[in-house]
């Protein structure tokens, strides 16, 4: 499924660059993107690269301390070569942190800022998932989108409301963004689990 989502019709063409975003505060984002991430590293012989582009949540990051605070801020606000802020965590799977400095960085996220990390991070990986702020309180998705091969929408089962993420949707192609799709979290099942197998 997850192989599917960057595969195209097209015979050349392949999707290596997909977006993950909420719709709104509470979609789980950065969860479902780390999960991608790890699957693709997991179940393929590919270089596969989880860029933590969401420089408004606080906690965004908890892999940026671990690499000497470095991460997508820093490389914004002070030209670090892209290497740097690059952490590898198995052999397949690289980690970029949102970094410690989001706060400062969040108007520096700009498609002239990211354009060349993003060609560069292309060039170094077979794969790459990006995750950002929540598309509908912000621009930074549909900018990003700009950039990578389609956007994939984050919907919290209970929290997200059908009208709100159908306008989500609706801005986002008005401003040519690719919209891949939805993917459900945090869905609550009112019967154990394993039972819905057998149904």
């Amino acid at each position: 499924m997850i192989r599917r989502l960057y595969e195209t019709d097209h015979p050349v063409k392949q999707r290596r660059a997909i977006l993950f975003a909420a719709v709104s505060s509470g979609g789980s984002a950065m969860g479902v993107s780390a999960a991608v991430a790890e699957t693709l590293a997991t179940q393929t012989s590919a270089s596969v690269c989880l860029v933590e582009a969401d420089l408004r949540s606080p906690a965004a990051s908890r892999s940026a301390d671990e690499h000497d605070g470095l991460g997508l801020s820093e490389l914004l606000l002070e030209d670090r070569p892209l290497r740097a802020a690059i952490r590898s965590v198995t052999s397949s799977l690289s980690v970029l942190p949102a970094g410690v400095r989001r706060a400062d960085a969040q108007h520096r996220l700009t498609i002239d800022r990211l354009k060349p990390y993003v060609r560069e991070l292309r060039a170094m990986f077979d794969y790459l998932v990006v995750s950002t702020a929540p598309a509908a309180g912000h621009q930074d998705a549909a900018l990003l989108a700009s950039l990578v091969d389609g956007l994939v929408l984050t919907v919290a089962a209970g929290r997200t409301r059908r009208e709100a993420a159908r306008r989500t949707v609706a801005h986002l192609q008005q401003s040519g963004v690719h919209v891949l799709g939805a993917v459900l979290v945090d869905r609550a099942y009112p019967i154990p689990e394993a039972l819905y197998g057998k149904l």
